[in-house]
């Protein structure tokens, strides 16, 4: 992990009723951007799920995702935020237009969030096949 530099457009404005859920997907962004996999992991649910192809567990995700950290996959990437869209589906908030713009391409990301017994923890990401 040499010279990662990371850059980020504004976040969107949110409506107030939105805000928390909003702020555990930006924990779990900034996690990403700082290669901190506590912080990027820290609101998952206990039944996480992802479709990465990574398996699906939050074990694997911190895994795999660890891995392309440290090769370097995301060095001088963007985190593109000024076209992020939510709704509510089923009881739940999904926040779509996230955007890795790393230079092996661009990365669109879905955290889909529910308030459980524990407060707001994400349940589901969406992010690249690879």
């Amino acid at each position: 992990m040499t010279g990662v530099l990371w850059r980020s457009t504004d976040p969107p404005k949110m409506p107030s009723e939105l805000r928390q859920p909003w702020a555990i997907v930006h924990s779990s962004l900034m996690g990403f951007v700082h290669q901190s996999m506590d912080e990027h992991v820290e609101h998952f649910a206990d039944n996480f799920e992802s479709d990465w192809d990574d398996g699906g567990s939050q074990e694997a995700h911190t895994q795999m995702i660890g891995r392309m950290l440290y090769e370097g996959d995301f060095e001088d990437s963007v985190l593109k935020l000024d076209q992020v869209q939510w709704e509510l589906e089923d009881g739940r908030i999904v926040f779509r237009g996230i955007v890795v713009l790393a230079p092996s391409g661009p990365s669109p990301l879905v955290y889909t969030v529910e308030n459980t017994d524990q407060g707001w923890k994400i349940i589901h990401l969406d992010g690249p096949k690879i």
